[in-house]
C-alpha cells in the first residue's frame, strides 16, 4: 500500500489538476462541434427520433447520452464540456493507478506527463468518445488490478461496472478486460502464482480496512500492507485458478451490465451490423508499418513545445517528493537508533519483502500488456490518429515503471520508505541512485523530445474548430434573404442537411431561436429531389458538403433539379485532416485547405 499523501503531495496534485484543468478549458471560443463523428454523437438533443441515423454503428450509446444531457443543460455548446471532465478527471485516475503501483514520486511525473500532452488535450476538447473511454479504460485496469490481487465482492464489481462503461462508451471498451486478463496470464505464467504460494498468503490489499489494520498491528507493524489470508489450495495451479477466476468474474460482471446494449442492436440487424461495419477500417498486417508511421507522425504534430517541456516538471516534482521521502526515512531511522528498537536480523518481515516485490509485479505485467497489445493492434486498422490515444496512455505508464525501476532498488518499495519503523541500516546508495537516475532521466528526455515534433507552433491542441458553426450561422442568415411567405406549423422552410453531422448540429441546434423558421432534417441521399410538384408545403433547400456526393450534386443542378443558391468556404482542422492524409501532408499555415458548402433549392418542376 502507498503512504498517505502528505500535504506537500496534495498540494502537487492540485496545482497539476488545475493546470491540465485549464488547458484542457482554455479558450472555450474555439471548441465546437465539427468532425463527422462529433456530430452523430452531439444530435440526440436535436433529431426527431432522439438519435442521429445510424449512430449504433459508429458507438454505444453512453457518450451520446451524456452529450444530450450536457446540451439540455448548457445549451448546444455544452457538449463539448463533457470531454473537458473526463480527461481532467482522468488524471487523478492515472495519479491514483500509479501511485499505489509503484509510489508517490512516479505516479506525479505520471500525472505531469499526461496533464501537459497536447494530444490528450485535443482529443479532450472534443466530442468524441476516446477521451471518456480512456477515463473508463484507466480506471477499469486499476480495479481490475484491485479484484485480481485482493478479491473482495467490491473490488471485483468495481472492476466489472468500470469495464462495462467502457463498453458502454465505445465498441473496443472490451480492451479494459482484454488488458487485465492478459497481464494476469502472463502474470501467472511468469511467477506469479508461485509467490503467492511461497508467501504463504494471498496478494496484498491495496487498501486494508482500519479493523483488519487493527487486528494484525503486531504482526505487520512497519511491513506494509497486511496480506490477506491463504488461499485454500496451496499448490501455484490453485492459487492461478483464483486470480483467474477473480478475473473471469470481472469479465461475467461487465459482460452482463453491457448485454442489454447488445440486445438493443437486434432491432438494428444486431451486433453483426456493428462488425460488417468496423471491419471495413481493419487493413491488416500489410498495412501495419505504414498505418503506424502515420500513427506517429499524426502524435509528432500534435506534441509540441508544451509536451516537449513535461517531463522536465514530471522529473521535478518526482525529485521532490522522493527527497521529501528519504529525509524523512532518515529522521524515522535516527529515531528508531535512539530508541534501540531496530529490527532483529533475520525478522520475518524482512523475509517477505521479496515476495511482496514480486507479488506487485502485476502491475508491471498489465502495463506491459496495455503497452505492447496496443502497440501492435492500433496500426492494424485505419490510421485514425484518435485511435492512438488509448496507447498513450500505456507509453505515460511505461515511463512511470522505468522511474520507479531506477528510484529504488528491487528490494526496497514505498513501504520501506514509510514503515513506522524502519530498519536501522537503510538501503545503500539511495542519494547516489538518485543522481544516476537524474541523470538517465534527462537523456531519456532528449530522445521523447526529438520524437514529439516540432517546438515552433501553431498548437494544434487549441486550433480553431469554430469552422461548421461559422457556416452554419451564414446558412441562416441566406436563408432570411430568400422568400418564405407561407408558414406551416411554424416551419417556412425544410433543411436537408446531406451526410454532415457537424453541420446538421450546429443548424438544428439553432432552428428554435432562430427568425427564419426552418426545419432541419439529416439526409443520406437526395431522395428529396424526387418530391413531385405540390407535394410539399413549405420549399426544400438542400446543404451539400465535403462529405456528400459532389458530383451527384453537379448532375442533379445540370438536370435542373436543383439550384445553388449559394456557396460557403469552409477551412478543416488539423484534428479533421488527421483522418484522411498524413501529417506531412497537411497544408501550411499560409496555404490552407478550403471546403465547399453549398446551399441548394430543390426546384419544383
Amino acid at each position: 500500500m502507498s503512504p498517505r499523501p502528505t500535504r506537500l503531495e496534495i498540494a502537487l496534485v492540485v496545482a497539476v489538476f488545475a493546470a491540465g484543468f485549464g488547458l484542457r478549458a482554455a479558450v472555450p471560443a474555439r471548441m465546437a462541434v465539427e468532425h463527422f463523428d462529433e456530430g452523430v454523437y452531439a444530435s440526440n438533443l436535436y433529431t426527431p427520433d432522439g438519435r442521429y441515423p445510424f449512430q449504433h454503428l459508429y458507438a454505444p450509446p453512453l457518450l451520446p447520452f451524456c452529450l444530450e444531457w450536457a446540451a439540455i443543460f448548457g445549451g448546444p455548446q455544452g457538449v463539448m464540456w463533457v470531454n473537458v471532465v473526463s480527461g481532467s478527471l482522468t488524471l487523478l485516475v492515472v495519479w491514483g493507478m500509479v501511485r499505489a503501483w509503484w509510489g508517490p514520486p512516479a505516479a506525479m511525473a505520471a500525472m505531469v506527463l499526461l496533464a501537459f500532452n497536447e494530444f490528450h488535450i485535443a482529443y479532450s476538447r472534443a466530442a468524441l468518445t476516446d477521451a471518456m473511454l480512456g477515463l473508463w479504460m484507466t480506471a477499469g485496469v486499476w480495479a481490475g488490478w484491485r479484484a485480481v490481487q485482493s478479491g473482495g465482492a467490491g473490488n471485483i464489481v468495481a472492476a466489472g461496472v468500470l469495464a462495462s462503461l467502457a463498453w458502454w462508451t465505445k465498441y473496443n471498451g472490451w480492451l479494459t478486460l482484454a488488458i487485465t486478463g492478459a497481464g494476469t496470464a502472463g502474470w501467472i505464467v511468469f511467477g506469479g502464482a508461485g509467490a503467492i504460494v511461497a508467501s504463504g498468503r494471498q496478494p496484498p490489499d491495496p487498501q486494508p480496512s482500519p479493523s483488519r489494520s487493527k487486528k494484525r498491528v503486531k504482526s505487520s507493524a512497519g511491513s506494509g500492507p497486511p496480506l490477506a489470508d491463504a488461499p485454500k489450495s496451496g499448490t501455484v495451479f490453485g492459487a492461478a485458478g483464483v486470480c483467474l477466476g477473480r478475473w473471469g468474474l470481472t469479465a461475467g460482471i461487465a459482460f452482463l451490465l453491457w448485454a442489454p446494449w447488445l440486445w438493443e442492436l437486434q432491432k438494428y440487424g444486431g451486433y453483426s451490423a456493428v462488425a460488417k461495419n468496423h471491419a471495413g477500417y481493419f487493413t491488416g498486417l500489410g498495412q501495419w508499418w505504414p498505418n503506424a508511421v502515420r500513427q506517429v507522425a499524426a502524435l509528432a504534430h500534435d506534441n509540441r513545445l508544451l509536451t516537449k517541456l513535461s517531463p522536465f516538471p514530471a522529473l521535478l516534482f518526482a525529485t521532490v517528493i522522493l527527497s521529501s521521502q528519504l529525509i524523512a526515512f532518515e529522521w524515522r531511522r535516527l529515531s528508531a537508533e535512539a530508541r534501540s528498537d531496530g529490527r532483529a536480523e533475520g525478522d520475518p518481515v524482512s523475509a517477505n519483502v521479496t515476495a511482496r516485490s514480486r507479488l506487485r509485479e502485476l502491475s508491471l505485467w498489465l502495463a506491459a500488456a496495455w503497452l505492447i497489445g496496443l502497440t501492435v493492434a492500433v496500426p492494424l486498422y485505419t490510421p485514425y490518429p484518435r485511435l492512438g490515444l488509448t496507447w498513450i496512455f500505456g507509453v505515460i505508464l511505461g515511463l512511470a515503471c522505468l522511474m520507479a525501476t531506477w528510484l529504488l532498488p528491487a528490494d526496497w518499495n514505498a513501504s520501506t520508505l514509510n514503515g513506522p519503523s524502519p530498519d536501522p541500516a537503510p538501503p545503500q546508495g539511495r542519494w547516489k541512485r538518485l543522481g544516476v537516475f537524474f541523470a538517465a532521466f534527462v537523456v531519456m528526455v532528449g530522445a521523447y523530445a526529438a520524437f514529439t515534433g516540432s517546438v515552433r507552433g501553431p498548437y494544434p491542441a487549441w486550433e480553431n474548430r469554430s469552422g461548421l458553426q461559422s457556416v452554419s450561422a451564414e446558412i441562416v442568415a441566406r436563408l432570411r434573404t430568400e422568400s418564405l411567405p407561407r408558414e406551416v406549423e411554424g416551419v417556412r422552410c425544410a433543411l436537408y442537411v446531406l451526410a454532415e453531422p457537424g453541420l446538421y448540429f450546429h443548424l438544428a441546434a439553432g432552428q428554435r431561436d432562430s427568425p427564419v423558421g426552418y426545419l432541419t432534417l439529416a439526409a443520406a441521399d437526395f431522395d428529396m429531389t424526387r418530391v413531385g410538384p405540390n407535394q410539399t408545403e413549405v420549399p426544400l433547400y438542400v446543404v451539400v458538403g465535403p462529405h456528400a456526393d459532389q458530383a451527384e450534386a453537379d448532375r442533379l443542378i445540370a438536370a435542373g433539379r436543383l439550384e445553388v443558391v449559394a456557396e460557403f468556404d469552409y477551412r478543416p482542422s488539423d484534428l479533421v485532416l488527421l483522418d484522411s492524409r498524413p501529417a506531412w501532408e497537411l497544408p501550411t499555415t499560409d496555404k490552407p485547405v478550403v471546403e465547399r458548402v453549398r446551399l441548394l433549392h430543390v426546384k419544383r418542376d
